[in-house]
């Protein structure tokens, strides 16, 4: 189950990042039956920033790149130390509330520094912060 969500999420990774990176459409096919979207792009560097859950630590396995994880506390000042050499950004799963400023980091000042900039996924929590960074309210699932 765990792979088969992980390969969902990595296809619309692919056609995420092929429509960031202007690839050709005869190449999205390629892309999205490969276990990562960086099979074109081996000399790629994605930066995860990590929201403290265990999770994020499994990402690079399915990726072929180059990663680096950093807590998503990291300071702005340190990341943008990276920025000539990263191509994308990955805010990792974590536990906590979008909501609260301790559980999200320095996560609303990359999203300022970086949006538009590079491509930038959510997975879980990154997600939900992605969502309400960009102006939906979080509520409660229906039962």
């Amino acid at each position: 189950m765990r792979m088969q969500l992980l390969t969902w999420i990595i296809s619309i990774v692919s056609f995420e990042f092929a429509l960031s990176w202007r690839i050709p459409v005869r190449k999205l096919a390629y892309l999205h039956t490969t276990t990562s979207q960086l099979h074109s792009h081996p000399s790629s560097h994605i930066l995860i920033l990590d929201s403290y859950d265990s999770y994020t630590h499994n990402l690079p396995l399915s990726l072929t790149c180059q990663t680096t994880i950093l807590p998503s506390t990291t300071p702005l000042s340190t990341i943008k130390s990276l920025t000539p050499k990263i191509d994308g950004i990955i805010i990792g799963p974590g536990p906590g509330s979008v909501l609260n400023d301790d559980d999200i980091g320095s996560l609303k000042d990359v999203m300022e520094e970086y949006k538009g900039v590079l491509p930038i996924m959510g997975v879980c929590l990154g997600m939900q912060f992605m969502h309400v960074y960009g102006g939906i309210s979080p509520g409660k699932s229906v039962s």
